[in-house]
């Protein structure tokens, strides 16, 4: 995978959402509930440095992301099966040559385990943050809140591309005018003309 597949993997979210606007309103409500408690206290003209000083941030952050894992394990499971019931039918190989849009492959099999592997990282870490000393840190909170919300848009987003392909279709169609392009210049690359006969020689 080149560098530039990364970067559009780990913008996807990004990505996902300039193409679908609509899904500003998952990020609003998102962050509406995990600053309710700031957002109530600042209005009413109380410190909102409660909110942190009890670690409600890390109890939203955990409880954002848990569903999220549990939604993924049970994807991944039932992914699973649906490949081993289709080898069984002789309908993987057909299924197995659709594309999913921007992350370029036929699976998302890949991107949910190291979903599930950060998001088990994330809530071993919270707990033992917030039942530690640093369970009024609010750089700490922040941090964690930025990281769950991110992991959790980013499995919102790969599920849009697995219901709605035919959205991003137009990434498919660049996608494979660069790889055209790119076997074109290898074959450039590959041919030379030789000097005495005048002939192209394929190496």
């Amino acid at each position: 995978m080149d560098k530039n597949k990364h970067i559009n993997i780990l913008k996807l979210p990004f990505i996902v959402i300039m193409k679908e606007k609509i899904l500003f309103c998952w990020v609003f409500t998102t962050l509406l509930g995990a600053l309710f408690t700031a957002v109530s206290q600042f209005l009413i003209g109380e410190p909102i440095q409660d909110t942190f000083q009890h670690g409600n941030i890390y109890i939203f952050s955990i409880t954002l992301i848990i569903t999220v894992f549990s939604d993924a394990i049970i994807y991944l499971v039932s992914e699973d099966k649906k490949i081993e019931a289709n080898k069984k039918l002789s309908e993987a190989k057909l299924e197995n040559e659709k594309l999913i849009p921007i992350i370029g492959k036929t699976s998302i099999n890949s991107y949910l385990l190291w979903i599930i592997l950060f998001i088990t990282f994330i809530l071993i870490t919270s707990l033992l943050l917030y039942a530690g000393i640093h369970r009024d840190n609010i750089w700490i909170q922040v941090g964690i809140f930025v990281f769950s919300v991110y992991i959790a848009l980013f499995y919102y987003c790969l599920n849009r591309l697995i219901q709605y392909p035919n959205n991003y279709e137009d990434y498919l169609k660049t996608e494979k005018k660069e790889i055209e392009n790119l076997g074109k210049k290898n074959e450039e690359i590959n041919e030379y003309k030789d000097d005495i006969t005048g002939k192209e020689v394929r190496l």
